[in-house]
């Protein structure tokens, strides 16, 4: 057989091979999906929520913010681990607890952007990002 019909034959049977997946440690979970794009979210609202042009922006970017949190609150987060029992039980319910906190300030923090409250806008922020380190630093 030819070099030539060899390598044909390869390059065929490589149509028909499927992709081989890529390691799954090294693709985050829907969960830090999710997570990521609140974080996004709120970065890109934070800097232009006291815009009245940016006004229906920053409302799109807070109803972002609340599907995106509440969705991953009704997963379990990768970072879960191992856990089982009372262990899994008491650690979800204080990932619950955050997202739940967080979709408070996400919900007010559009409430004041549709009213102009700035001041109260800027709080529900601040409050947000306080909120997010406090439950991913108790949730390692």
């Amino acid at each position: 057989m030819s070099i030539f019909r060899v390598t044909a034959a390869l390059l065929c049977l490589a149509v028909f091979v499927p992709d081989l997946p890529a390691e799954e440690e090294d693709q985050p979970s829907p969960v830090d999906l999710l997570l990521e794009q609140v974080s996004r979210d709120l970065k890109k609202l934070s800097r232009q929520f006291d815009n009245p042009e940016s006004r229906d922006s920053s409302l799109g970017l807070a109803d972002k913010l609340i599907e995106a949190a509440t969705k991953a609150r009704g997963m379990q987060p990768e970072s879960a681990g191992e856990r089982t029992g009372e262990e899994l039980e008491k650690y979800m319910s204080l990932y619950h607890e955050g997202m739940d906190a967080l979709l408070l300030q996400f919900r007010a923090l559009k409430k004041a952007i549709e009213t102009d409250e700035i001041g109260t806008a800027e709080a529900a922020i601040e409050e947000s990002y306080a909120l997010r380190e406090k439950y991913h630093k108790e949730l390692l």
